[in-house]
């Protein structure tokens, strides 16, 4: 079963559009964070880019463009062709179209995939392939995995929203899963929106990548 045609649709109109909707330059606070929180220090040891890292549905290049900077060999794939079109000249053959049912690299290939609020644009009964990928293509024993999905509110996006039941079965591939939580409100405390901030791990020490 192909992604549905609505799913792609309403981010290839966002990408061509003339509005800076979603075409971030700025990574996001929460990958930043986790990076420098919990990969600094070997990367410190090692600054010639020997980490390997995917960014799934990298959209407009914010997220990859710094984990780049910071010297990582980083990668990225979104089924937005519009996105990846607008990439190419910047990212060159590090972005790629691609199903996250099919990520196209080989196995054990990453020390850690991130997904920046991405996965949860797709369907449901897809989302079990999409997790054995993401398994496949992490490092064996020492692959990390960092994850942010709505868990309540709405982006105005198509989502598929988890229970936290559903994470833990999803992930069962995984040795170590930590499942946090992260409100945010708005208009003073009128509206609010909550993720589930997810780093699993496929060694039982969760070490760093």
């Amino acid at each position: 079963m192909s992604i549905p045609a609505n799913h792609i649709m309403e981010w290839e109109s966002t990408y061509s559009a003339d509005s800076s909707r979603h075409k971030n330059y700025w990574p996001s606070e929460f990958v930043v964070s986790y990076v420098k929180r919990n990969i600094s220090i070997v990367l410190s040891e090692q600054r010639g880019g020997s980490i390997r890292v995917l960014d799934i549905g990298c959209g407009w290049g914010n997220n990859l463009r710094f984990l780049l900077r910071e010297k990582f060999d980083a990668y990225g794939i979104d089924y937005t062709e519009s996105a990846i079109s607008a990439l190419k000249e910047e990212f060159g053959d590090r972005v790629q179209v691609a199903d996250a049912r099919k990520i196209p690299f080989a196995d054990d290939t990453f020390d850690l995939v991130i997904d920046r609020s991405s996965i949860q644009h797709n369907p449901k009964e897809h989302l079990s392939e999409i997790y054995r990928e993401v398994i496949r293509v992490l490092k064996r024993d020492t692959g990390r995995f960092f994850s942010i999905s709505v868990k309540d509110g709405d982006n105005g996006y198509l989502l598929t929203r988890l229970t936290r039941s559903e994470i833990d079965t999803y992930l069962s591939g995984f040795v170590l899963i930590e499942v946090n939580t992260q409100t945010i409100t708005r208009d003073h405390g009128k509206q609010s929106h909550s993720n589930w901030i997810v780093d699993a791990s496929l060694g039982l020490n969760k070490p760093r990548v």
